[in-house]
């Protein structure tokens, strides 16, 4: 039995429901009648949210602690709040109607990748108004002026990121569907990260008393005071001993530095080009479920959870294997056990497509195209190409389409037949009347003819075995096994014309 969970409905609750029924039923069925989950995405997803909400805590306490450290605690809190403020307004809207996303692990990946960039209008509207409320002591003017001096910088400085990811938005295809939803959440988050900036947090801001100039009655309050002097005398000395000297010096050389950065993009340029440095544009991500196509056998054991074989027809099967949660299997990791696999299997006799996969697929690989009038010399040019593109690191599954059309079986007479009564001309109708069938007669039925057909059974003409058993009759009358009169030859259709 297959569970499809809808968009909306909480994969969670369901898994758990479903493992819960599963301990109801089994004590209901025989002994040797055993029920089993394949394929749980439930651990993934909770990894996945796991991984956002410990992203989500220790960014706001890095955010927190260094702007403590350098500026003030209290301003340092609400310059964090940015953070589950952005993260909340992105999920409650992305799930309305109007954009109508789901919390999966696209979305719970944006939310991640954003995480780093929601507070960068935050802490710049905070310097800024901390700087202004030192020297203006009227709370509320002084975060007005902080708030308008910067507001021009953020608000560009978030829009540009939002166009940055807006492309994603307009591909049309199964990958823009991925890539959409994705760049979507992140520009949700982003929106309200700016928004909180403008109209929540100078509020805040303006509300609180960032006056330290007063000397505490506590102890760890004083000793926090004189770490937050010793920091920031080092951030000035390095303000002013370092890093101003060397912005004059880039101004004063403007076109030298000017050379030296478009050296610098060029040789980084060149060692990609390369290959010096390597660059994937879809890596693997390692998945809970490895995928191997063609049946063959596989010890059941750690760290293997579970195996589905599948036969989906005569000549195709695919056999996948879903492994225990990575926290049980650490020096395992899914790619090494995937190429492991992939090199015991080695080459199989007759196969045309042998592929693993072990890894979420997102860009589905590339096709190379080789055009020829003649099938031997592109045959030839074919199996260059894959010599070469298999000495290459992380090609995997490489397939021959000139290989992949329909098998096909050439009957030859041999040279005795003919002395036998036979020709080319018999054998063909004989093994066509049999297994295609031979037209006895033609019935008139309104304006049109119908054909009958006679063929043998279908059981007589299922399998190559029959073929071999087909016994032909010979122009004098007797009758020979085909064996002994046709050789056998196999080999596959091009599929080209």
């Amino acid at each position: 039995m297959e569970l499809l969970v809808g968009q909306k409905e909480n994969l969670l609750v369901i898994a758990r429901v479903v493992k819960q029924v599963i301990l109801d039923i089994q004590p209901q069925l025989p002994p040797e009648v055993t029920i089993s989950s394949f394929g749980d995405s439930s651990t993934y997803i909770s990894d996945r949210l796991n991984l956002l909400k410990n992203n989500a805590v220790q960014g706001l306490a890095l955010v927190v602690f260094l702007l403590a450290l350098f500026l003030n605690l209290k301003l340092a809190f609400w310059v964090g709040m940015g953070i589950p403020i952005s993260v909340a307004g992105a999920i409650a809207v992305m799930g309305t109607k109007w954009i109508d996303y789901s919390l999966n692990d696209i979305t719970t990946f944006g939310l991640i990748i954003a995480l780093g960039i929601l507070v960068d209008d935050a802490v710049v509207v905070g310097e800024s108004v901390f700087n202004e409320r030192k020297k203006n002591k009227d709370a509320i003017t002084a975060t007005e002026i902080g708030v308008r001096r910067v507001s021009t910088a953020t608000i560009f400085g978030v829009l540009t990121t939002v166009a940055a990811f807006s492309p994603m938005l307009l591909l049309n295809n199964e990958l823009g569907k991925i890539l959409g939803t994705f760049s979507g959440v992140v520009i949700l988050a982003l929106l309200f990260s700016l928004f909180e900036s403008k109209f929540i947090l100078p509020a805040h801001l303006a509300s609180i008393d960032i006056d330290d100039d007063h000397i505490s009655k506590y102890r760890i309050s004083r000793y926090w005071k004189l770490i937050q002097a010793t920091a920031q005398n080092t951030l000035y000395g390095f303000r002013d001993g370092l890093y101003a000297p060397a912005v004059e010096w880039a101004i004063k050389q403007r076109y030298a530095v000017l050379i030296l950065f478009i050296t610098i993009a060029v040789v980084g340029i060149g060692l990609i080009t390369n290959g010096k440095v390597k660059s994937v544009v879809f890596p693997e991500i390692p998945g809970q479920v490895i995928r191997y196509y063609v049946e063959q056998g596989i010890t059941e054991s750690p760290p293997i959870h579970h195996i589905l074989k599948v036969v989906s027809g005569a000549y195709q099967g695919e056999i996948y294997a879903e492994l225990t949660p990575s926290v049980e299997r650490e020096n395992a990791d899914t790619m090494s056990i995937l190429h492991e696999w992939q090199k015991r299997v080695g080459t199989l006799e007759g196969v045309i497509d042998l592929s693993f996969s072990g890894s979420d697929e997102i860009a589905g690989g590339f096709a190379i195209q080789l055009f020829s009038k003649d099938e031997g010399s592109l045959n030839q040019a074919s199996k260059e190409v894959i010599g070469y593109l298999s000495k290459i690191e992380g090609v995997r599954n490489l397939r021959d389409s000139l290989k992949g059309g329909q098998p096909e079986i050439h009957l030859t007479l041999k040279p005795q037949a003919q002395h036998l009564g036979f020709n080319a001309q018999d054998l063909a109708i004989q093994i066509s009347n049999r297994f295609g069938g031979a037209e006895a007669q033609r019935v008139q039925r309104n304006n049109g003819e119908v054909k009958v057909l006679v063929q043998n059974n279908e059981q007589a003409r299922k399998t190559l075995d029959d073929l071999m058993q087909t016994r032909l009759k010979s122009q004098n009358g007797d009758w020979y096994p085909l064996l002994s009169v046709a050789q056998f030859t196999s080999s596959y259709a091009s599929g080209y014309i």
